[in-house]
Order: structure tokens, then sequence, then C-alpha cells
């Protein structure tokens, strides 16, 4: 699982994140979110994106691209 997570690395698009990974529930942003493992939903990331100029910035796009990755980390799920 903790392999899953450290291969996330920038370069990377949203797609890329979002097929081992879902987004948390609470509050985010398009240039950064908090992501949890779809198969143990405890092992989270936290990843920043860059949006390319000129497109909106608070629709998400497949094709954004990683910035940086948080080390994997465990937390209680975040429930709406």
């Amino acid at each position: 699982m903790i392999k899953i997570a450290d291969a996330l690395h920038p370069g990377m698009t949203r797609a890329d994140v979002l097929k081992n990974f879902a987004t948390e529930g609470g509050i985010s942003f398009r240039e950064w979110n908090h992501y949890v493992y779809k198969r143990y939903p405890y092992i989270k990331v936290d990843v920043t994106f860059v949006i390319a100029p000129g497109e909106d910035s608070f629709k998400e796009a497949e094709s954004d691209k990683v910035a940086t990755v948080s080390k994997p980390y465990l937390q209680f799920p975040i429930m709406d």
C-alpha cells in the first residue's frame, strides 16, 4: 500500500493520482487536495497541482500536473 503512495511524483497528472486515490471529504481546492487510498482510507497524501494558465481555476481537470506530494500518513477518515 505504501509503495503505491510512494509512486506518486511531480509531473504525473491528476488522472494518475485518481487511479488509486480518491479526494477526501471537507474543503478542497483545485491547486491542492487531500487524497485517501481507495483500498484503505486511513492512508493519505496531500497533493499540490500546477494549473495551466488561462484555465478555469475552480474546475478540476484530469490533465492538471502534480507539483508536490507529501509523504504518506495515517489519519482517521474525514466525513462530510
